[in-house]
């Protein structure tokens, strides 16, 4: 299989985004995250993989680390 190499010395992707700490913005808040990812150029494999693992990691934000306390936001930031 034949594998591209992209070399992108001067692209820069930062991005922040803050979300209540409910689990229905969870959702949104990962396809608002997929929409920036997929302009990219890059890979399109995987994208799926990706979005699971925002799921995971904002759900866990949620429960784990703000224990459901619907007053706290969850900060996801890049850059």
């Amino acid at each position: 299989m034949d594998e591209q190499v992209y070399r992108l010395p001067n692209l820069v992707l930062s991005f922040q985004l803050t979300i209540k700490n409910v689990g229905d913005g969870v959702e949104g808040a990962a396809d608002r995250i997929m929409s920036l990812v997929q302009t990219l150029p890059c890979r399109q494999d995987g994208f799926d993989d990706l979005h699971v693992a925002l799921l995971e990691a904002l759900s866990n934000a949620i429960i784990h680390g703000n224990r459901e306390d619907p007053g706290k936001t969850i900060d996801v930031c890049a850059g």
